[in-house]
This record gives C-alpha cells, structure tokens and sequence, in this order.
C-alpha cells in the first residue's frame, strides 16, 4: 500500500513548482511594489485544490489564524500547519486594511512566498513621519479596550506612545484613561 503524501510533502511540492507571483501594486507610502492578496490567491487556489489543501483565515481575539488542511489526511498527526500574527488597529477601516495585509504575509509563510520588495525595516521608518494620535483613536481604542485586560491595555497605550505623535492634551488624556481602568 502505497503512503500517502502528508501536508509537508505537499507544501514542499508547491515551492518545487516556483509558482510566480507578479508585483503588480504599488505601496504609495514606501514607493515598493506588492503581490496583492487577489493575485497570491488566484495562483494559490488552483494547486491548493489539486493537491486537496484547504485554506482557512480566521480571526478570533485580535489575532488572525490561517491554517492549511490537508483533506486526505484529517484525522493525522500532520493534518495542518498554522501560523497567526496579533492584529494592531483600532478602527474599523484600518483593521479590514490590515486584516487583508495579514492573509496575504501569513499565505507568504506558510508556502515560502515573497509578495513585497525587501525593504530595510529602518529606512523606511526613518522616512515615515509619525501620525497624530487623535480623539477619534482614543475614543476607537476605549471601545476596543472594554474586551482586554489591563496588562493589555497598559502595553498598547505604551505602543501609542511609541508610535504616534502626541499632543499635550493627548498624552494628558491618555494618562488619564490609564489611572481610571481597574
């Protein structure tokens, strides 16, 4: 009887294959250029089928999962690989932006896929001007904290800090904030 091929064995005959992602989106902001997610899954979902692979994202408490299931051999100790990244946003718009970013970085994990030019991590935050952390952001991020605990809240108001520019009313008011969660 003949063994039948487990995820890795299928995983591995995708990247024999050097299926070719084409860059054909431009970032705006770091001037790159970008497989988007449309593109990934279109050259994907053919294989994927093929080889009886299943793709699923799910987000379940700021963390978006995808996981690929191999349909020949539920049940087995090598049934799925994972991976999941925490997701950062606040709002509503920028959360479904990043989600999206998200499917796309973690399907370019699991299969070994380069979906973005390399940019160095610092140039490119050197360039970038920090955005004002703005009322309409608290209010998004008091909404959003009713569900964490304070140890949570507490380390992404420190990521605020870090990563916004802050007024002195705001930096004031988000001190504030902070002294009256239990």
């Amino acid at each position: 009887m003949e063994k039948q091929a487990n995820i890795y064995t299928k995983l591995f005959e995708i990247q024999k294959r050097k299926l070719e992602f084409k860059k054909t989106a431009t970032n705006p902001f770091h001037k790159s250029n970008y497989c988007p997610l449309p593109e990934v899954w279109n050259t994907l979902e053919p294989v994927l089928e093929e080889l009886q692979l299943l793709c699923i994202h799910e987000v379940k408490e700021w963390i978006l999962k995808t996981t690929i299931v191999d349909m020949e051999n539920i049940g087995e100790m090598t049934d799925r690989i994972s991976t999941e990244i925490h997701i950062n946003s606040v709002e509503a718009q920028k959360t479904g932006s990043d989600i999206t970013y998200y499917k796309r970085y973690n399907l370019g994990c699991i299969f070994n896929i380069i979906t973005d030019e390399d940019i160095d991590g610092n140039k490119w935050q050197q360039k970038k001007e920090k955005e004002f952390f703005t009322a309409k952001r608290l209010e998004s991020m008091k909404k959003w904290a009713l569900w964490k605990k304070k140890e949570e809240i507490m380390q992404y108001v420190l990521k605020i800090k870090k990563d916004y520019q802050l007024s002195a009313e705001m930096k004031e008011e988000l001190d504030l904030y902070l002294s009256t969660i239990a």
